[in-house]
């Protein structure tokens, strides 16, 4: 760039986001460790109890017992909302006998069954900072609240010079890992269900769930996990510029050798 004077530069960036609802490899491939994978699951919910002894005595076990592991496991895969209006983002479904709601008469089947439901909507925050010559000068958050592309602006500063000569700088960014946001209200629900089991007919038909009960719920920001990318850097731009003598025109100015670039 080639000007009486240094006015700085303004610098764009673009990002657009999507959210996935990812399997065991997405997580494998982002350094998860084994034990925080969960079969995919976005959202874990495993509850039960589990005993288990051994007898050892003069040198031999004389009993030993081992626990079964069936637990009550209600985790769910879900694709993360988001923008847009609230939305259903997964139901646990109670089982009847456990709130002895259900009822029997000869082949008919049916119950009032309770569901524990989350809805919501979610965006996405991007820290980007930006650098010059290896020193941060500038940061900030670009909020994503929906899939459209979104732009941020930077500006790099003016630099002062003397006339006829080059001046350069390095320049770049580092897009911090994403922070997804997401405004939930829990609620507590019920369908009926009914259920024949004849010899000529077998069939299961049951209502949509409706809310009883709601109750919003404080936003939960959710950053990385420990161990996944917490950052991607490019710092590969730079920016060139002569300083005009403001006394000539710009077509009588000598033009000054360029610096030889890396």
């Amino acid at each position: 760039m080639s000007a009486v004077e240094d006015r700085g530069q303004e610098l764009r960036l673009s990002i657009s986001a999507s959210t996935r609802d990812g399997d065991e490899t997405d997580y494998r491939r982002t350094g998860l460790p084994a034990s925080q994978i969960f079969s995919g699951n976005e959202f874990v919910c495993i509850a039960g109890s589990w005993i288990s002894f051994k007898l050892y005595a003069l040198g031999r076990t004389l009993a030993e017992f081992a626990p079964v592991n069936s637990p009550w496991n209600q985790s769910r895969s879900f694709l993360p909302p988001l923008g847009g209006n609230p939305q259903p983002i997964f139901t646990v479904e109670i089982p009847p006998e456990l709130t002895n709601t259900g009822m029997a008469a000869g082949p008919l089947q049916g119950a009032l069954q309770v569901g524990l439901g989350l809805h919501g909507t979610g965006s996405i925050l991007v820290p980007v900072e930006l650098y010059l010559d290896e020193s941060q000068i500038d940061r900030k958050n670009l909020a994503l609240n929906d899939r459209n592309t979104e732009t941020i602006s930077f500006l790099l500063p003016p630099r002062k010079s003397t006339p006829h000569t080059l001046t350069q700088h390095d320049y770049g960014m580092r897009i911090g890992a994403p922070v997804y946001i997401l405004q939930a209200e829990a609620s507590v629900r019920l369908r009926l269900t009914l259920g024949i089991d004849a010899s000529v007919i077998k069939r299961n038909i049951a209502t949509d769930w409706f809310d009883i009960l709601t109750v919003p719920l404080h936003r939960v920001m959710l950053p990385p996990h420990a161990g996944t990318r917490s950052y991607l850097d490019w710092q590969e731009g730079r920016y060139i510029f002569e300083a005009r003598d403001p006394g000539d025109t710009a077509t009588m100015q000598p033009v000054a050798t360029p610096p030889r670039l890396p």
